[in-house]
C-alpha cells in the first residue's frame, strides 16, 4: 500500500491509510496493542520522512486547501444555502488570491455546493447511521469505510460517477457495512423469535 502512495503521489490515501491503522489497532483484541501501535507509527514515519527527503509526495504541501475551501464555502453562500447550486454546477472554485480549481478537494464541500445544506445533513445523517450502527453490529467493513470518509475530506469530486476510485472507497464500503447491518438485525430478530 504505501508503495502505490509513493508512486500515486496520494497524500489523501495515506492520510485514510494512517487514520485506518490507529482505527484497527485501537479495535482489536491482542495482548501487546502497545507494541503493534508504535511499530506501525515508526514505519508510516519512516514512510512520510522518506517521501518529505527522497520524493515528491510532500512536495506541494496543502495544494491551497484551506484556500480552496474557505472559497467553496463562499460559493455555497452565493448560491443559495438551502439548495446549493444544483447538480450540474461545473463551475469550479476560484481562490481569493486568483487561483481556479476544478472541484473543491473534498467530497463534502463539492455534495454541499452541489445541494445546498438539505442534500448535505441528507449525506452525513446516513453516513452517521451506517457508521454507528456498522460498529454496534461489528461490521468488519466499517474501519475501511471510516478511513475512506477522511480521505474524502481531502479529495474526492464527485459521489455519483462512472466506476472508478470512488466506487472503492465510498460506494463499496457503504454496500457491505449496510449489508452487515441489515444481516445482523436479522439473524437478532430470528434468534428473538426462535426463543419465544
Amino acid at each position: 500500500m504505501l508503495f502505490l502512495l509513493y508512486f500515486y503521489n496520494s497524500r489523501t490515501g495515506l492520510v485514510a491509510l494512517c487514520f485506518g491503522s490507529l482505527l484497527v489497532i485501537s479495535s482489536v483484541k491482542i495482548k501487546h496493542k502497545y507494541y503493534l501501535f508504535l511499530l506501525v507509527t515508526i514505519v508510516l514515519s519512516g514512510y512520510i520522512l522518506g517521501a518529505y527527503y527522497y520524493g515528491n509526495l510532500l512536495n506541494r504541501g496543502g495544494s491551497y486547501r484551506i484556500d480552496i475551501w474557505l472559497s467553496a464555502l463562499q460559493k455555497v453562500m452565493d448560491c443559495g444555502l438551502l439548495l446549493g447550486c444544483g447538480l450540474r454546477d461545473s463551475s469550479g472554485i476560484t481562490t481569493a488570491d486568483g487561483h481556479v480549481f476544478q472541484h473543491p478537494h473534498n467530497i463534502y464541500l463539492n455534495h454541499l455546493i452541489k445541494t445546498g445544506v438539505i442534500g448535505f445533513m441528507s449525506l452525513l445523517g446516513l453516513l452517521a447511521y451506517v457508521v454507528v450502527m456498522g460498529v454496534k453490529e461489528r461490521s468488519f467493513m466499517v474501519w475501511g469505510f471510516a478511513a475512506g470518509l477522511v480521505g474524502l475530506i481531502f479529495d474526492g469530486r464527485d459521489l455519483l460517477t462512472n466506476p472508478d476510485d470512488m466506487w472503492l472507497i465510498f460506494w463499496l464500503p457503504l454496500v457491505v457495512v449496510y449489508w452487515e447491518i441489515k444481516r445482523g438485525q436479522a439473524c437478532c430478530l430470528a434468534s428473538r423469535d426462535s426463543t419465544e
